[in-house]
Order: structure tokens, then C-alpha cells, then sequence
């Protein structure tokens, strides 16, 4: 008789979005837009939608965290955003 293997656990999008305290779309956001995201420890083949599913170890929580405070911030650096214009008054 074989002993049964425990699977490998591996944390997808919506953990990595709860260990950095933000939406599942904003880490799939930053998968696409930044190359220096901490690479996935396991990718699986790609299903119906055509897109791998990526995994990363729970204890790459760190790197993660480390990623994420390593950013500068929202609107840093790049273009200011344009000023509101005011609203004309009618006569």
C-alpha cells in the first residue's frame, strides 16, 4: 500500500492581494505592468481562458510584503496629474 502524498500548497492572486492588503485585480495589475515582481514558485498549464495559473509559496509572504514597500506610492514618479478646471457659471 502507497502512502498518500500531501499536494503542495502554493498561494494564488487573492492571497498575495490579502498578505499586501489589496484587491485581487491591483496584484494581477502589477503582474502585468511590473517585470520585478517576485517570480511564481509553481505555474500550471494554461486552462479554458488560455492564462497560466501562477503560485508562490506561503514563505515568500516577505518577499511579497518586501515588493510591495519597496514601491514609491501612488502618482510617484511620473506625470502630475492635471488640475481640475473650475466649472464655468452659467449667466
Amino acid at each position: 500500500m502507497t502512502a498518500r502524498r500531501k499536494p503542495a500548497r502554493y498561494a494564488g492572486i487573492a492571497i498575495i492581494a490579502e498578505w499586501c492588503g489589496v484587491e485581487p485585480g491591483t496584484v494581477t495589475t502589477w503582474l502585468h505592468r511590473y517585470p520585478d515582481t517576485p517570480p511564481p514558485d509553481a505555474e500550471l498549464e494554461p486552462g479554458r481562458n488560455g492564462i497560466p495559473d501562477r503560485g508562490w509559496l506561503h514563505s515568500r509572504r516577505a518577499d511579497w510584503e518586501a515588493w510591495k514597500a519597496s514601491r514609491p506610492g501612488q502618482g510617484a514618479p511620473g506625470r502630475p496629474r492635471p488640475r481640475k478646471k473650475p466649472a464655468k457659471e452659467k449667466p
